[in-house]
């Protein structure tokens, strides 16, 4: 545990409150807070991090891998609400908040992902011995936001709904399999295979 992996999990690579940038003694303390409750370990491929409909009891931060949302949709299938690659908060954070049935299947899709886990009742007690890390709330939210691709899907064409997915997660590509490239932005996987060839000829005539 060090300072940055504090900045980029809890402040959610913001600049750190005045109470840590001007007293070491309250960030390192902070800081043995968060070791001393945090786990981490690396996950398999298909593992289950929360199931539809279960109350969210921990905040994941996602070190290194993929790991994916999956809602719901109107004939029953799960479709991929969310994609996270590193340095990304994992939950669903509107429920884990409100302390309700998850809208989500949370679960990883590449093996050895690692993941650190910190628990609903040591937030809770990070909140009461350290008031200025509540904006962690806020962080778990925007994050949420950042990380689903529900805006990307509104009214674009394949190359468009790409371009957008590449500016949202840049470098996503290099990380996650083809498949979940694939269904994140909705698409079949020879539909976006198709989309990378057609990208590939428009470069060959340029």
């Amino acid at each position: 545990m060090n300072t940055n992996l504090i900045s980029n999990f809890i402040f959610s690579g913001k600049q750190l409150p005045d109470e840590l940038i001007n007293d070491e003694k309250k960030r390192l303390r902070l800081e043995e807070f968060i070791l001393e409750r945090i786990s981490a370990r690396k996950y398999r491929k298909g593992e289950l991090l929360l199931e539809l409909g279960e109350v969210p009891d921990v905040i994941y931060f996602l070190i290194d891998g993929v790991v994916g949302g999956y809602k719901s949709s109107e004939d029953g299938a799960l479709k991929l609400a969310h994609g996270w690659i590193n340095k990304s908060i994992v939950t669903d954070g509107w429920q884990f908040i409100a302390s309700k049935p998850s809208m989500l299947s949370i679960r990883v899709i590449k093996s050895n992902t690692v993941l650190m886990g910190l628990s609903r009742i040591y937030i809770e007690q990070m909140f009461s011995i350290f008031p200025y890390t509540r904006i962690f709330i806020e962080n778990i939210i925007e994050d949420n936001d950042r990380n689903s691709n529900r805006t990307i899907l509104m009214g674009y064409n394949g190359h468009q709904k790409l371009g957008r997915m590449r500016d949202r997660w840049p470098g996503i590509e290099l990380v996650a399999p083809r498949s979940f490239i694939a269904d994140l932005l909705h698409i079949t996987s020879q539909h976006y295979c198709r989309l990378l060839r057609e990208e590939q000829d428009s470069e060959r005539q340029r």
